[in-house]
């Protein structure tokens, strides 16, 4: 089932110019590692529809000083205006026992977004899966890391520094004490190794500042 999906609405948004690291280069990055697991037949064509849609919707409202949850919630809210993703199609759940249709599963998948530090129990696989997509970045090789937290400071910039890294520590500190960073095996053996790695010399780096 095709989802002809407007994608182009969204690209303005993500061109604001608050936007450093959350950002087009952000989505360009998610909906290539989309088409990885497409090619790695992690997952199908169908499911490939469904996750490049997540991709372009959950950041769709970004203000680096909105309260915790809040850019989330209101980038849920805007899937309403789409009417394409109010059709027929539907996400299957664990196991193949039952289904969601498609605008439930995005609106949860969208607000499963602001709790990446925890470990979020019975969500839909492919709502975890996307988390994992998400998070992608966290493995990435050393230099790309820090210059995405490079780019997350530019956003945060009205933050004093010694908060800003508080917070970070805090963050990574989190994503470490979590049972496992990703859900799904394939993204948990390509990307938790590095991941950790990165977040622990974070840490230290933040530290010694």
């Amino acid at each position: 089932m095709a989802i002809n999906f407007r994608s182009h609405l969204i690209v303005p948004l993500y061109l604001e110019p608050q936007r450093h690291y959350h950002n087009l280069s952000h989505i360009h990055r998610l909906l290539r590692e989309i088409d990885m697991l497409l090619d790695q037949e992690v997952i199908d064509y169908y499911n490939r529809q469904i996750l490049d849609i997540a991709a372009w919707m959950h950041d769709a409202y970004y203000d680096p000083k909105a309260a915790p949850g809040n850019n989330e919630r209101r980038s849920a809210d805007m899937l309403s205006e789409f009417d394409e993703l109010k059709s027929t199609a539907v996400v299957p759940h664990r196991n193949g026992k039952g289904h969601t249709r498609l605008f439930s599963w995005l609106v949860e998948t969208v607000e499963a977004t602001a709790k990446h530090t925890e470990d979020q129990l019975g969500l839909n696989p492919l709502t975890e899966l996307f988390l994992d997509i998400d998070l992608c970045d966290l493995g990435a090789d050393p230099t790309t890391f820090h210059e995405n937290t490079l780019n997350i400071r530019k956003e945060y910039a009205h933050v004093p520094m010694d908060a800003f890294v508080k917070g970070r520590i805090q963050f990574c500190q989190k994503m470490l004490d979590r049972e496992s960073i990703y859900y799904h095996p394939f993204m948990k053996l390509k990307y938790e190794k590095q991941a950790i790695k990165n977040l622990e010399n974070e840490i230290e780096y933040l530290k010694s500042l």
